[in-house]
């Protein structure tokens, strides 16, 4: 019998949710999002999103091989805005990042708030952040203040 791994039913339950969805139940001002951006979590990211109602629900994330970087962010907002050709909204973003180039041992989490805006499908997110983690080899459980950037292109599929 196959063994199943749960992260597999993470994956498959989270691309059923947005691509599997009955007809009728499709809101005009809702939309499915797919693109790239560069910056936070992993340098340069893949995205997947869901805009319904008035949530907004997006993660990213890139990895570029072992002993390089790595990361991963989930947000969850509200959309205030989703007429037209310009979309904002608001959100709630946390994160994790490593990074292992030229020795800066870097394992953190971030958390934090985020404004994001895609106009024409040019997207770009920001906010501050507070992050808990080891930095540049110190000791364990050094928090740090920052600020999260992504820009990059989404493509955003209406009511599907």
């Amino acid at each position: 019998m196959p063994r199943i791994r749960p992260y597999s039913l993470v994956v498959v339950t989270l691309l059923s949710s947005l691509f599997c969805r009955p007809a009728a139940a499709a809101d005009p001002r809702s939309y499915h999002e797919l693109g790239v951006s560069a910056g936070l979590p992993g340098l340069g990211n893949f995205v997947l999103g869901y805009w319904g109602g008035a949530g907004v629900f997006r993660v990213s994330g890139g990895y570029w091989g072992a002993g390089s970087y790595f990361g991963f962010q989930g947000d969850y907002g509200w959309a205030f805005d989703r007429e037209g050709d310009f979309k904002q909204y608001v959100c709630a973003t946390g994160m994790r990042v490593k990074n292992f180039v030229k020795a800066r041992n870097t394992d953190a989490v971030l958390l934090g708030f985020q404004y994001g805006f895609n106009w024409n499908g040019f997207t770009l997110q920001a906010g501050p952040e507070a992050t808990l983690g080891t930095f540049d080899g110190t000791k364990s459980g050094v928090l740090k203040g920052g600020i999260f950037l992504q820009v990059g292109y989404s493509y955003l599929f209406p009511g599907l």
